[in-house]
């Protein structure tokens, strides 16, 4: 295999991506979940929302559908739903809308609707951000094998900053089992909220 060729430079991306995380700081904690978290809220609602992943339908004709499984973050699904069907519908030169809509119900692959989740996710991010040279933020967590709860310190969660919307894209792809767990959702929103800027959020709010 040629050392230089493309599928090493491939391989030292990844590397490279891979690298970039760290954890979460106690401040970047407190502050997000502060946003997150007003004193009113009820546990039983910080819990769904701890508890829902980016989980695909299984029903025949619909297996590119995210499935809520509670009350919660529906508005979240909602948007990452809309844009997903965009990719799926208008993303490609080669078959217009109507075909493309047939073929995705008789005829998807994980790998596609992976890419298209992956891609919905990056262009929301992009677009949430306060200016064209923010950064875009992935939160993910550090060990794909937990999940976050209420009581979850920062040091379950790493992050990293990217400059270009494809390092971020390829970053994600690379991280999806933390978006699939049961934190999946959660982890987006963090990622959106870093992404815009705390401060940012709070004067959309006002």
């Amino acid at each position: 295999m040629d050392p230089s060729g493309a599928a090493a430079k491939t391989i030292a991306e990844m590397k490279r991506l891979d690298s970039v995380f760290r954890v979460m700081t106690e401040k970047e904690f407190e502050l997000i979940n502060k946003l997150m978290w007003p004193r009113s809220v009820v546990k039983e609602d910080m819990l769904r929302w701890h508890r829902q992943g980016f989980v695909w339908s299984e029903y025949i004709n619909r297996k590119f559908g995210l499935i809520q499984n509670v009350g919660g973050p529906c508005g979240v699904l909602a948007a990452v739903q809309a844009y997903l069907l965009r990719f799926l519908l208008f993303g490609s030169k080669s078959m217009d809308s109507k075909k493309q809509w047939t073929r995705i119900q008789d005829d998807i692959s994980a790998e596609e609707r992976e890419c298209a989740l992956a891609s919905a996710m990056s262009d929301i991010v992009s677009q949430c951000r306060a200016r064209e040279t923010s950064k875009f933020v992935l939160v993910r967590l550090a060990n794909s094998n937990e999940i976050l709860t209420p009581e979850s310190k920062a040091n379950r969660i790493v992050l990293a900053e990217f400059d270009d919307i494809d390092s971020y894209r390829l970053a994600l792809r690379r991280n999806m089992a933390s978006f699939f767990s049961k934190s999946g959702v959660l982890l987006f929103v963090y990622s959106v909220v870093l992404s815009r800027g705390i401060e940012f959020v709070r004067s959309d709010t006002d």
